[in-house]
């Protein structure tokens, strides 16, 4: 779809997020900053950061820290960060706010009143905090006082937002998260595995998300104890459940199954690396990462939550209940065929030796090559979502 928008038009924008932490939110709100184009205009607050701390998880940013503002605020609310976010918009003359999830929305919702000519947009990332009759109350409270308009990142979360309230907020437009398909390419697998040190003649299975409850990983490890021998679990990323689940993998006896990346940089090759992404999450709103997979020319197996089921496709995505831990053994090797288009017979990996079966698979697998990338949908590229936020930004 194409999106005509005056390139001469000049509109400043101000992005508030709750922190720069690592995640998907935070790299789509990176991605729009850098991408858009009223990017040169744009500025970037996040409400708890340091600029150097942000600097040091993001340096692609450094290029662009003239125009990143961190408030370091305190625990608890903050009246202070009220009046910064207010001088903000006074002395850049902003013309547009756009916050994401309910702490920026607030805050950014407090020291706007009063700016009529200043349009306020909060994207809803998700909507299970609507839950808490507090929250829902606070993002309600919020809406009426800036007159926001709201846009979701996914139908489903659209949908959930609108039933949390009777009345009195809109339904939010729906924008999908993209991902940079320049950026983000088939590869080489074994030289990927080079640079990871990771097995070459093993099936991997890899999930990128922050190690914390519900993201799922506990989950993987048992169900590793009843896959096909070959399989090993690749996990990138970091959180406060690390030391918890590797001693799991002690418990079960699969540490040597299971390899530990840490944060990873090159994200295009840790997926490039994978015979098979999984992301096993309770919750999600439109999660970056299974884009980057299918990018990546990698199958996934994933939980029907949140956004998922809308940019995913029965020929690039194994979808099975959030509850069903039991099925994803078997849901990785369904993943696998989709890429290799092997009987179940012939399920196991490339390997370096001259047997007849790794010839075949090698040989599929050389045929197929692109099969899993080319299904991924337009709604899902970084260009799209860009395109359909700077509209957003254009009609003021």
């Amino acid at each position: 779809m194409s999106i005509n928008i005056d390139k001469n038009k000049s509109v400043k924008v101000l992005q508030v997020i709750q922190h720069l932490k690592v995640g998907g939110l935070e790299k789509m709100v990176i991605d729009l900053f850098t991408n858009s184009q009223f990017s040169q205009d744009m500025i970037l607050v996040s409400l708890e950061d340091d600029k150097e701390s942000v600097l040091t998880r993001w340096p692609e940013l450094t290029a662009h820290q003239s125009k990143i503002i961190c408030l370091n605020k305190p625990a608890g609310f903050s009246l202070t960060t009220i009046n910064q976010l207010r001088k903000i918009i006074t002395s850049r003359n902003i013309d547009i706010i756009h916050s994401h999830h309910i702490g920026p929305l607030f805050y950014a919702s407090l020291a706007n009143f009063g700016h009529l000519k200043v349009r306020h947009i909060n994207t809803v990332h998700d909507a299970w905090y609507l839950k808490h009759g507090n929250q829902a109350w606070l993002t309600k409270f919020s809406a009426i006082l800036g007159g926001v308009e709201f846009i979701a990142d996914a139908k489903v979360v659209a949908k959930q937002f609108i039933t949390s309230f009777k009345g009195g907020v809109k339904t939010p437009i729906v924008i999908h998260n993209g991902v940079d398909e320049d950026r983000f390419v088939a590869g080489n697998k074994h030289q990927a595995r080079e640079i990871f040190d990771l097995p070459q003649n093993k099936i991997l299975v890899g999930c990128a998300a922050r190690v914390e409850v519900g993201k799922g990983h506990d989950a993987l490890i048992r169900q590793l104890c009843f896959a096909d021998e070959n399989m090993h679990l690749v996990m990138a990323g970091s959180g406060s459940e690390m030391a918890n689940l590797q001693a799991l993998c002690r418990e079960l006896n699969v540490e040597n199954k299971v390899h530990w990346l840490g944060r990873v940089d090159d994200m295009p090759k840790f997926y490039q690396s994978l015979d098979v992404f999984c992301l096993f999450s309770q919750r999600e709103g439109l999660p970056l990462s299974v884009l980057e997979a299918i990018a990546c020319d990698t199958p996934v197996v994933a939980t029907r939550v949140g956004g998922i089921p809308e940019i995913v496709t029965k020929a690039n995505c194994v979808l099975i209940p959030s509850y069903a831990e039991a099925e994803l053994s078997l849901a990785w090797e369904q993943a696998y065929n989709l890429r290799y288009q092997v009987k179940g017979s012939e399920f196991e990996p490339d390997s370096e030796t001259n047997s007849q079966n790794a010839n075949l698979i090698g040989a599929k697998r050389k045929q197929n090559q692109g099969v899993i990338r080319q299904t991924l949908a337009e709604t899902g590229k970084l260009k799209q979502m860009v395109a359909s936020y700077d509209k957003r930004f254009a009609n003021i």
